[in-house]
């Protein structure tokens, strides 16, 4: 396998990361980065150790070390031999392109055999086509080998197939920023739109063409999409959650240069529920699991009796262990949607398990519709206060209808529940 990257922590295991068997701990990498740089990171003689790359500290040695924070590039993390490789793969839609040893094989373009993921090397689905160059394009071209390039979709040579999407996936529960930037390949008429998507929700976009002032030299950053620099910092990813970069043409698609990069500011765990009541409305299907993952297997709860007009119809409480007693961050997410139309609001709250009551400030309304999405409710001021006697810690959501409904009797889904607590 050609630059393949190391194997990364993955959810449920240690959240202190500790060096491969008969390494010494790193006791603090500070000292080490400053003096070598987080890309060049070296213990005994072993490159490279990416999971102590981060500039916090980290005493390995020591019980109750926290999780440290890592650096995604993908670039630095290409792996000719798997997709998904670690947090990256490379689709078309959602489809997980194959590997190809020589792309335009006999259609050429290359000297020596160009590798990369597509759906075939010369037949008319071979776009989208991820590389990485290993510079041997007999063609006019802006990029070096070792550049990351996709050729776009065109419904000419991408029969069957649709656009290309480079994909982070997240290996456990952080809040990340991104970098990176984008340029064409090469000026022959041609142009590209980018779209960044966090948790399936369109952050920002932008355009590439053809005598544009962007090139290898001056790419355009993802900053300068539309969403600005705000739409790249403070993402509170959930394990398995994803940042996609998608690639569109208006016409004929071609070559666009990548750098893209996801930085963790800070690791979270999670907190699955351990119990749930349905306190009004009427459970239809489901049960506790369908809680723990977003996996179709809703929890349904639908308007059933309504004791008076100012209750919420459908009121859920949810119930867990947090593995945290005094945290720094506290979120409680809900993935849900409506089974019917209309107007409905869902209220998500956090219970004060000092005061024994909901609390009355952090409280997140929204409106919610047949589409899914997620919500979430952050806690504010002592954090503390929502962890209770043996860890325990409790969520509810309500919904009610602030409007017109397409039924008397509708019914409201959830997929997933999950607080998101940091140290």
């Amino acid at each position: 396998m050609v630059g393949q990257a190391p194997p990364r922590q993955v959810a449920g295991s240690d959240p202190c990361p500790r060096p491969p068997a008969g390494q010494k701990p790193v006791a603090n990498v500070r000292p080490v980065l400053g003096l070598f740089g987080a890309n060049r990171l070296y213990h005994n003689g072993v490159k490279p150790m990416r999971r102590f790359r981060s500039a916090l500290t980290c005493l390995a040695a020591v019980a109750g070390c926290t999780a440290m924070a890592d650096v995604y590039d993908l670039k630095a993390d290409w792996n000719e031999g798997s997709n998904p490789n670690g947090v990256w793969s490379f689709t078309e839609g959602e489809n997980l392109l194959p590997h190809v040893d020589w792309w335009q094989r006999n259609l050429g373009g290359w000297a020596i055999a160009q590798p990369g993921w597509a759906k075939s090397e010369d037949g008319n689905n071979r776009l989208p086509f991820y590389f990485r160059s290993n510079g041997s394009e007999t063609f006019a071209h802006d990029f070096v080998a070792g550049d990351i390039v996709c050729h776009s979709w065109d419904p000419t040579n991408g029969v069957g197939t649709t656009h290309g999407k480079s994909r982070f996936t997240a290996p456990r529960p952080a809040r990340v920023n991104m970098a990176g930037n984008t340029w064409m390949g090469r000026d022959i008429g041609r142009s590209n739109d980018w779209f960044l998507f966090v948790r399936g929700v369109q952050v920002s976009t932008g355009s590439i063409a053809s005598g544009d002032a962007y090139s290898r030299a001056v790419p355009m950053d993802f900053s300068a999409g539309s969403g600005g620099a705000a739409a790249l910092t403070g993402h509170l990813l959930d394990t398995g959650d994803r940042i996609d970069l998608e690639y569109r043409t208006t016409s004929v698609g071609d070559f666009v240069g990548i750098n893209h990069t996801v930085t963790e500011t800070k690791v979270f765990q999670r907190a699955a529920p351990g119990s749930v009541a349905v306190k009004l409305g009427k459970l239809t299907a489901g049960s506790l699991t369908s809680l723990l993952a977003s996996d179709g297997n809703a929890f349904k709860v639908c308007k059933f009796v309504v004791p008076n007009q100012s209750a919420a119809p459908v009121n859920v409480e949810v119930s867990g262990t947090s593995p945290i007693a005094n945290p720094t961050e506290f979120v409680f997410r809900l993935r849900a949607h409506t089974v019917n139309g209309g107007q409905f609001q869902q209220t998500l709250e956090l219970f004060d398990q000092q005061a024994g009551v909901f609390d009355p400030t952090d409280v997140s309304v929204a409106p919610i519709n047949t589409v899914y999405g997620e919500q979430d409710v952050v806690g504010t001021g002592t954090l503390s206060r929502y962890v209770g006697a043996g860890s325990a810690v409790k969520a509810r959501y309500r919904v009610r209808a602030v409007g017109a409904t397409a039924v008397a009797l509708w019914c409201h889904e959830a997929d997933k529940a999950v607080w998101m607590i940091a140290p």
